[in-house]
């Protein structure tokens, strides 16, 4: 059975190019499936060749899966391919590979995965996982409101970067700058929306579904695979899953103090963002710690970071039992994709990896596999931190990526409040395994490295400090493997009960869990019924004139102005508490004008926040923008900077923006400005020094 999986990739291949230039359901299936699956499985058994199960297979292809498409799309955008011949180059590669593939593996495989991979992963895991992935990913299908989520556009405006302006992107948000940011996960979604015929929020969209099924099946794996229990496996989906922040849900529903939504589930249906209602569920303010799962509902590469984060504890414990040298090799992977996609992700992995590692090779320095290949070992870890450093030090300077050292009492309770529970129940596992006889080393190895893991993501989620406060990540980043350690805990306590009891006594501990997750699950259910007022052409997002009549104004630009062409225009004003309220912008965006993933033009200058306020002359173009909207016709000084530039300028007046009337005027009055097109929403000038 094993065998025909390659060749599956391979006709699944064959019937994706064959249906590249069809409009149709299956288009979209088979591509979607395709770039989702085939480049991670492809490079999963060129690295490994020994058996694994389904689980652990299909898990590591799904989470690999974004870092190899986006790799390889880079390279072909970079040789001068545009997006649609790249995706159908990757396409016919992928297909070869699984050729090469099912090649190599003609001798029949031994069914003995080895002793790393020794325990079943079990039908309730796979029920669990396929059941809460389903749950989870209706929403996102049924509304392309809820696919859009509050980053979706910013996101499609860098991906429209990436593939107008080539590799490594323009920021669209501030004109002529390289983006300093990580971009890799926007190259591989426009490869999957070019194979597929889609806009970028589908192709957002399978991928974040793809990397919820991953994290699922690899959680159910870690548990397997650390306990040697089937039982532990659909124990670790459950609370990896819903064990984040349990207190929320329980606030919530008494309506204690401060945590009262700020929207109404009917607003919520009327387009209004969810975070407005689910950050009442937070402990304590920081509103992006709610559920696991709502992280799967949002448009960013962290939820394919945490897949792969997933995975290195996998190999983490392969290790500790078995040091493979192929093993070694595929955590390097997966180590560089974490860094690639999502850094303060991929760097936490890194430092596992890099921890579990050394105790590995000190305890097992006789071992005369490693003693064989210690290059190769070494050779794979540095060649796989070296895919990923270009990306890093490309994305350095955003102020996302700034970190420094900021502990306090804060962090210490938010960390308590949302991962108390998960610790108590993990306590069985150390207590239990030190009087475990039946333990090799290899086993008390395993488990502890990941104890230590969790200890260290916990420890430096409080001392550390990012900008906009991203640390939280970090105790995201520690629930799933707390959740883990608790199954493992509940499995060991409780292993001596018949299926039946331990069924019963789990589900009493897994039902604490549930309310926040409900209560999220239900605001995205609520949300699912709401529709922004967009059309999808092909892979261009395009604003329904009838609901925005803007949308001329922005269409004209995207048609009649030159390719490398920036926009002027005055940052929309967006109230970033309530993103809704006022002007009711586009797809709700927190961050980001509607300009560059409508027109495919980048902005001169958008507001502050952090893909722009690293720039040093932020300052001065937005004080010529003001100075524009204050009626003063453009000083010498001010054609000057624009003419720098060396590109062509339209300088966009949008009615509804403050002091439209004082802008037109000043651009009237100068000789730098030509108007070349009016309506009653918008007015354009060409820049003419």
């Amino acid at each position: 059975m094993r065998r025909l999986v390659a060749p599956s990739f391979v006709l699944l291949a064959v019937l994706a190019i064959a249906l590249a230039w069809s409009e149709s359901t299956a288009r979209i299936v088979l591509g979607g499936s395709l770039f989702a699956l085939g480049p991670g499985y492809v490079t999963l058994r060129l690295l490994r060749r020994e058996p694994s199960s389904l689980a652990l297979e299909l898990g590591l292809a799904l989470a690999l899966s974004p870092f190899v498409l986006g790799l390889l799309a880079t390279a072909l955008l970079f040789a001068g391919l545009e997006i649609r011949a790249a995706a159908l180059v990757l396409a016919v590669a992928i297909g070869a590979g699984a050729g090469f593939v099912a090649w190599r593996e003609r001798p029949a495989v031994a069914d003995d995965p080895g002793e790393e991979f020794r325990s079943r992963t079990g039908l309730a895991a796979w029920l669990i996982a396929l059941g809460l992935t389903a749950a989870c990913i209706w929403p996102a299908f049924a509304s392309n409101r809820v696919r859009a989520s509050v980053h979706g556009m910013l996101h499609a405006s860098i991906l429209y970067s990436a593939i107008e302006h080539g590799v490594p992107p323009e920021n669209p948000f501030f004109a002529d700058r390289p983006l300093r940011y990580y971009w890799m996960f926007h190259v591989g979604s426009a490869a999957t929306g070019a194979l597929c015929g889609v806009d970028p929020t589908v192709a957002f969209s399978i991928g974040n579904a793809s990397a919820l099924l991953a994290f699922l099946l690899l959680l159910a794996r870690l548990g397997a695979d650390a306990f040697r229990s089937r039982r532990a496996a659909a124990l670790a989906v459950s609370f990896g899953f819903l064990g984040l922040n349990p207190i929320g849900g329980y606030w919530f529903l008494e309506h204690k103090d401060g945590h009262e939504p700020a929207a109404a589930l009917s607003d919520l249906a009327r387009g209004r963002d969810p975070i407005l209602y689910i950050q009442a569920l937070s402990v304590d303010g920081e509103d992006r710690i709610t559920a696991t799962f709502t992280k799967f509902m949002n448009v960013s590469s962290f939820p394919q970071a945490l897949a792969l984060l997933v995975a290195t504890w996998i190999l983490i414990v392969a290790l500790s039992r078995r040091p493979r040298a192929s093993t070694f090799v595929l955590l390097a992977a997966c180590v560089a994709g974490g860094l690639a996609l999502s850094p303060i992700t991929g760097a936490s992995a890194g430092l596992a990896s890099g921890i579990a590692a050394g105790l590995v090779l000190l305890r097992r320095c006789r071992d005369r596999e490693l003693r064989a290949r210690p290059l190769l070992i070494a050779g794979a870890l540095v060649a796989g931190l070296a895919i990923a450093l270009p990306l890093v030090l490309l994305s350095a300077g955003n102020s996302e990526n700034a970190i420094g050292l900021l502990p306090s009492a804060n962090k210490v309770a938010r960390t308590l409040l949302n991962l108390a529970p998960l610790v108590l129940l993990a306590l069985p596992t150390l207590l239990l395994l030190r009087r475990s006889t039946a333990r090799t080393t290899g086993d008390r190895d395993a488990i502890a490295h990941l104890v230590h893991n969790a200890v260290l993501l916990m420890v430096l989620g409080v001392v550390l400090h990012f900008a906009v406060n991203s640390e939280y990540k970090l105790v995201r980043m520690a629930a799933p493997l707390l959740g883990v350690l608790a199954a493992g805990g509940i499995t060991l306590a409780l292993g001596r009960l018949n299926t039946i009891a331990f069924a019963l006594a789990a589900a009493l501990l897994i039902a604490p869990f549930v309310p926040t997750n409900v209560i999220a699950w239900n605001a995205y259910r609520w949300h699912a019924r709401a529709d922004l007022p967009f059309t999808s052409v092909g892979d261009r997002i395009v604003l329904d004139a009838g609901a925005h009549p803007i949308a001329t104004a922005y269409e004209w630009l995207r048609t009649k102005t030159p390719h490398d062409a920036i926009v002027l225009a005055r940052p929309l004003n967006v109230d970033p508490a309530h993103p809704d309220r006022g002007r009711v912008h586009f797809a709700g965006m927190l961050h980001g004008d509607e300009v560059p993933v409508l027109t495919h033009r980048p902005v001169y200058s958008d507001n502050v926040y952090y893909m722009t306020d690293y720039e040093p002359d932020l300052p001065l173009r937005h004080q010529l923008i003001g100075s524009l909207y204050s009626g003063r016709v453009p000083s010498q000084a001010d054609v000057e900077l624009l003419s720098e530039l060396r590109r062509p300028v339209f300088f966009l007046v949008r009615a509804e923006d403050l002091d439209a009337n004082k802008a037109v005027f000043a651009a009237k009055a100068s000789r730098a400005f030509k108007q070349v097109y009016a309506d009653s929403w918008a007015t354009i000038f060409e820049f003419r020094p």
